[in-house]
């Protein structure tokens, strides 16, 4: 696999699956057995454990290694492009931290295992494999799983084992010897947790009803997609009966009730285009509630006809997912490693309930099922909590109308709403680009804040402020921020150009100067071990500069067991690199040093890592990138699509009217970064030609280093794309890489970034040559390509 490709840690190499011919496999997913590594019919159990567990970690380093892997590796960009849920449970971004959990997550001592008793079933469901007939039958030796082999495989192993599920393809309970196994495994570990999932039918059946009580099984997962036969059949066949399963359901639970059984029972929905509407999710809401159900998963499927409404980032999904969290504290910690469920509580414990908790909601009767969603016998707070919930996904997937009248309905509705409901109430404005609307919720929001919340809250009205261009105002709210900041030891890199625009137009100079020198003491960086001073300039190699110079410092050790990133370590108190005081500006034992880029490159970098890798990799958006997406939008008169997102061309656009001070540091002219006197530096770096910068440092400072590319992206020599700087960044990101820096830019693009960043290409342009970034005007070969010193030079 080529290097360029990251490893990938996936949730669903979590268990062993065991098949129904005695065959074991990797992955929920593997329906066919594609990936099989075992067999209990040539395995001992312990062979077997050792031999999953050394899959997991070669599978994660190379996901080729197994064919069902390597298919899933090669479709991850596509499924975050589609929305298909399966994209959320494999990670391609990691720590290291994250790497040595994936590994330790399966313990031999407390296994997991899927046992698929029966891979046959009494329906057919249209998207499961059985549907298939023979094509499917071909792939298992046996259709039935033989028990006494197995009881015999397991043994005394089974202390071993902490969790069963008696599922994976097929009906578990058409398997005549279903409650032999599960009384097997309860004698042999008392402990084990036994789980199963049905359609429910089969507990018609006398023997398996009463084998529910009998088999002490912990667990049992009713897969029923619907609320009437009409909807259900559609998925799961004529031969299933909405109403069969449904008695079933509520025997069962009977059964729970009479007996006093700890026995979970849970529902789980799939949503498809035919059953996704908010008045039948609410039926089945209401259903749950009757029946005592504990948990309802509705699960987002790729297949087949998915839920168009209800997807992943639509506001339905949102709303059912905000409002379930705001019921419920396990649904929100469910929901929050579970991308594809949206989990509902019927009966929450009291010590788990959350304020505002409704039993269920539906909408009002409407053909199309989309009418608004509104609370069942519920009180004010209840009623101004769903409002809440709702206005906060809004807000999240960037619908600020939306946002604004849940936020202001919430209001009416209760007017005791905590600080955190204004403040999100004056980001919707924000949003909508009314700074007045903005500036009056900010307000309120700190009369009311306790002194914790107050740092996004004064910043949120600084900005309203400065929007309305009242100076005075505005620098008042800055200088609370700076405060609170300094405070809490909160990075406030983008802070600075704000308030000092606002004091220079405030007419205070003074405090404005004051301010540069205070952001230099912010900003820059120091390693005192190798006397080194180091101005960050956003997107010029940035991370690898900062990790080398930790990693050349006294605090190495420590950097490497925090697992943080460059950037957060580096800000800490506790790495003690802040410059903190200029007066070491002046010393002559401290090197001082910056790292230039070509301007037009860096345009291009900033564009093709925050706004396409994402979206490649299936990871989330900055917020920064949202915000730039909004004012593009917002200004052509469409309401904000992060989704559709914009093009480079609307990039450019964008910065090219964004004076430096309103503008993220990512795309700020490096100019207006540095912000200091030129030959107040030592050394001016390249990016284009780093290793040249870190010879000299090795030389005069001591500084061992090899660059690397922590952040880099994957350019064509020419990828012979029509018109790229006119594609939308989901388009760039299905390109196996993105084009060439030159093809993105047309003689209008060229000359709108020279415009733009004229200060920019003049400085380079005066040290190194736009072509190839190598320093220009050295008489010798060695320093041709070395930092140039603009003190030497000026």
């Amino acid at each position: 696999m080529p290097a360029s490709v990251p490893i990938m840690l996936c949730s669903s190499l979590r268990a062993p699956i065991l098949l129904s011919d005695g065959r074991i496999t990797t992955c929920t997913k593997d329906h066919t057995g594609i990936n099989v590594l075992a067999d209990i019919n040539s395995d001992n159990f312990e062979t077997a454990m050792q031999k999953y567990k050394a899959e997991r970690t070669l599978v994660s380093e190379n996901p080729s290694h197994l064919p069902l892997c390597g298919n899933c590796h090669k479709n991850i960009a596509r499924w975050g492009e589609t929305g298909l849920p399966r994209a959320g449970w494999i990670q391609t971004d990691f720590s290291d931290a994250d790497k040595r959990n994936f590994e330790s997550a399966f313990d031999p001592d407390a296994i997991t295992m899927n046992i698929e008793l029966a891979s046959r079933c009494n329906i057919r469901c249209i998207g499961c494999p059985i549907s298939d007939g023979k094509a499917f039958h071909d792939t298992r030796a046996s259709a039935l799983l033989d028990v006494s082999k197995l009881m015999g495989w397991i043994g005394e192993n089974a202390r071993k084992i902490a969790r069963v599920r008696l599922y994976h393809i097929g009906e578990t309970f058409v398997h005549p010897q279903w409650i032999e196994l599960c009384r097997f495994l309860k004698t042999q570990n008392p402990n084990i947790i036994l789980m199963t999932s049905t359609n429910g039918m089969p507990l018609s059946k006398p023997r398996n009803f009463d084998g529910v009580r009998e088999s002490g099984i912990d667990e049992i997962m009713f897969s029923i997609h619907g609320t009437s036969n009409d909807s259900c059949q559609k998925y799961m066949g004529q031969a299933f009966s909405f109403e069969t399963a449904l008695d079933g359901m509520r025997r069962v639970a009977g059964l729970r009730k009479d007996y006093g059984l700890k026995l979970k029972l849970l529902w789980r929905y799939l949503l498809f285009e035919w059953n996704d509407t908010a008045q039948e999710i609410a039926t089945a809401q209401r259903i749950a509630c009757e029946i005592g159900i504990d948990e309802l998963h509705f699960t987002l499927t790729g297949g087949p006809s998915p839920s168009q409404r209800v997807r992943v980032g639509s506001d339905a999904w949102q709303a059912m997912r905000a409002q379930f969290a705001a019921a419920s504290q396990v649904s929100a910690d469910y929901q929050a490693v579970t991308p594809m469920v949206a989990m509902f509580r019927p009966n929450p414990a009291a010590s788990e309930r959350r304020s505002g908790y409704l039993p269920f909601i539906e909408t009002s009767a409407g053909s199309s099922g989309s009418a608004p969603w509104r609370p069942l016998s519920a009180t004010n707070a209840q009623k101004a909590a769903l409002h809440v919930a709702l206005g906060k996904a809004a807000l999240d997937s960037g619908k600020f109308s939306d946002a604004v009248a849940a936020f202001e309905k919430a209001k009416s509705t209760h007017a005791d709403q905590p600080a955190w409901i204004h403040g999100a109430l004056g980001r919707a404005y924000a949003g909508l680009q009314q700074p007045a609307d903005s500036s009056r919720a900010f307000a309120a929001a700190l009369e009311l804040a306790s002194h914790t919340e107050t740092y996004s809250l004064y910043l949120g009205q600084a900005r309203a402020l400065r929007k309305l261009s009242r100076w005075s105002e505005a620098a008042g709210a800055y200088k609370q921020a700076l405060a609170i900041a300094n405070r809490d030891s909160t990075y406030a890199e983008d802070l600075f150009p704000e308030y000092i625009d606002v004091l220079e137009k405030a007419g205070d100079g003074a405090e404005a100067r004051r301010m540069r020198t205070a952001r230099i003491e912010a900003v820059f960086l120091v390693n005192h071990d190798r006397r080194i001073i180091y101005c960050p300039v956003p997107k010029n190699a940035c991370t690898t500069f900062k990790r080398i110079l930790i990693e050349n410092s006294s605090n190495a050790a420590m950097f490497q067991d925090s697992k943080s990133s460059p950037h957060v370590f580096s800000r800490s108190e506790k790495a003690n690199m802040r410059l903190k005081n200029t007066s070491l500006l002046l010393d002559p034992r401290y090197t001082k040093v910056a790292l230039l880029r070509n301007p037009f490159s860096r345009v291009v970098s900033a564009y093709a890592n925050l706004f396409v890798e994402p979206l490649k990799w299936g990871h989330p958006l900055e917020q920064v990138v949202k915000n730039v997406i909004n004012e593009v939008h917002v200004a052509q008169g469409l309401h904000p699509d992060w989704q559709l997102s914009i093009t480079f061309e609307e990039f450019v656009g964008y910065i090219g009217r964004t004076p430096d001070p309103s503008l993220d540091y990512h795309w700020r002219s490096q100019t207006a970064v540095i912000g200091m006197a030129l030959n107040g530096f030592d050394v001016i770096g390249s990016v284009e030609d780093l290793s040249s910068t870190l010879a000299v440092l090795e030389r005069t400072n001591g500084l061992h280093a090899e660059p690397r590319r922590l952040n880099g992206t994957t350019y064509h020599a020419r990828a012979n794309v029509e018109s790229p700087h006119t594609m939308l960044p989901a388009d760039l990101a299905r390109l196996d890489r993105f084009p060439s820096i030159e093809e993105m830019y047309t003689a209008k693009l060229h000359s709108a970034v020279a415009r733009r960043y004229s200060e920019d290409i003049h400085l380079y342009s005066r040290y190194f040559d736009l072509a190839d970034g190598h320093a220009i005007g050295h008489p010798d070969a060695t320093s041709s390509k070395l930092s140039m010193s603009l003190s030497a030079s000026a």
